[in-house]
C-alpha cells in the first residue's frame, strides 16, 4: 500500500537533480522508484538494494520489462524483477552495465556502487512542521530520516542499511531501513537511545506513556456509522500532548489485517492511512494504549 510518486515523469527537479537517466542507446530512461525522487546520479550503497523502473525515452510512457542482465554481478546483481520494475543489490564498489529488454526496445545503463563511509541522522518528522519537538513514547514504533555518503561526500542511494549501532537494547530495537530511506525502530522503555555510525551519532529521548496528557486524533474523512467500501482509503493523524509541550508519538494497529490494513504515510511519524480489504469490522487502535481510534464496517 506504499504511495507511488506520480510525478516521476519529470526529468529534473528545480535543484537540477537528475531523477531520470537516459539509456546508452537513447531508447529507454530509468528512475529509482524507492525513496523520494532519488537522483540517478547517486551511486547505490554497497549492501543496499535499489528499485528501478524504466520508461520509453521519447514518449515517457511506462515500459514493460522483459529481461534484465548485469555485466558484473559482483558489483550489481539483479535481485528480482517483474514487468513493472526490477531490484538491484550492490555487492561491492565498482560500475556495472545494466542491460534491459523491454516491450518498447532494448537499452543499457551504466550504474555505480559505492561503499558507505558516512551517515547523517535527521529529525523525527511530526506532520509538516519541522520546528515541533517530537518524541516516541515507550511501546511505539517510529522512524527517522538518514542520509548516506560515500567517498568525497558523494550522496548514496538505496535502502536496507543496517551498518550502524543502536542502543541500549533494553530501550529500543531496530526494525528496518525502509524503501523510503528512513530507519524504523520499536521502543521498549523510556530513556535515551543512541544511534551511531562513524563520527556521527544521535540521541533520542523516549517518553513514558504517562507523560502524555491526551492523544489528539484527527480523522477528516471518517464519519461515525458510515460504511467503509472495500478498496478505499482513509487518513488519520495521531499524536500526544504533554505538559512540557512535547509531541508524543505512537503508532496505529489494525485488529484484523485481512479486513483493513494501516501504515504510516510516506513514513511520517504521525500520519497514517487505512485501506479496507474485505467485508468485516475495521477496528484501528493506538498501539501504546490499546484504545480503539475508530470502528467502521467494511462492505462491498
Amino acid at each position: 500500500m506504499k504511495q507511488g510518486i506520480a510525478f516521476l515523469g519529470l526529468l529534473t527537479l528545480a535543484t537540477g537533480c537528475e531523477i531520470e537517466k537516459v539509456g546508452n542507446d537513447g531508447v529507454l530512461s530509468m528512475y529509482y522508484s524507492h525513496g523520494l525522487l532519488e537522483s540517478t546520479t547517486h551511486p547505490i550503497g554497497v549492501g543496499l538494494v535499489a528499485d528501478v523502473g524504466v520508461r520509453e525515452y521519447v514518449t515517457d510512457a511506462q515500459a514493460d520489462i522483459l529481461d534484465v542482465q548485469s555485466s558484473d554481478g559482483a558489483v550489481l546483481s539483479v535481485n528480482s524483477m517483474d514487468t513493472t520494475g526490477f531490484q538491484l543489490l550492490a555487492g561491492q564498489a565498482g560500475t556495472s552495465n545494466i542491460a534491459v529488454e523491454s516491450s518498447v526496445g532494448s537499452d543499457s545503463f551504466d550504474l555505480e556502487a559505492m561503499d558507505v563511509e558516512a551517515a547523517v541522522f535527521g529529525e523525527i518528522v511530526h506532520g509538516l512542521d519541522s520546528n515541533v519537538a517530537a518524541y516516541p513514547v515507550a511501546g511505539a514504533k517510529f522512524a527517522i530520516d538518514r542520509r548516506l555518503f560515500g567517498a568525497n561526500e558523494t550522496p548514496i542511494t538505496g535502502y536496507g542499511w543496517n551498518g550502524f549501532t543502536v542502543g541500549p537494547a533494553e530501550l529500543v530495537t531496530f526494525l528496518e531501513d525502509s524503501s523510503m530511506e528512513v530507519l524504523w525502530f520499536q521502543t521498549v522503555d523510556k530513556g535515551n537511545m543512541i544511534i551511531e555510525f562513524g563520527h556521527h551519532s544521535k540521541s533520542i529521548q523516549i517518553l513514558d506513556p504517562s507523560e502524555v496528557t491526551q492523544w489528539v486524533v484527527d480523522m477528516p474523512e471518517i464519519t461515525e456509522g458510515e460504511v467503509f467500501p472495500v478498496g478505499s482509503v482513509k487518513s488519520i493523524t495521531i499524536y500526544g500532548e504533554t505538559a512540557e509541550a512535547y509531541v508524543g508519538l505512537t503508532h496505529l494497529i489494525s485488529d484484523d489485517e485481512a479486513v483493513c490494513a494501516v501504515e504510516s504515510f510516506w513514513d511520517l511519524a504521525s500520519f497514517y492511512v487505512v485501506e479496507s480489504k474485505a467485508n468485516g469490522l475495521c477496528r484501528i487502535s493506538n498501539a501504546v494504549t490499546g484504545e480503539a481510534i475508530f470502528e467502521l464496517e467494511v462492505a462491498e
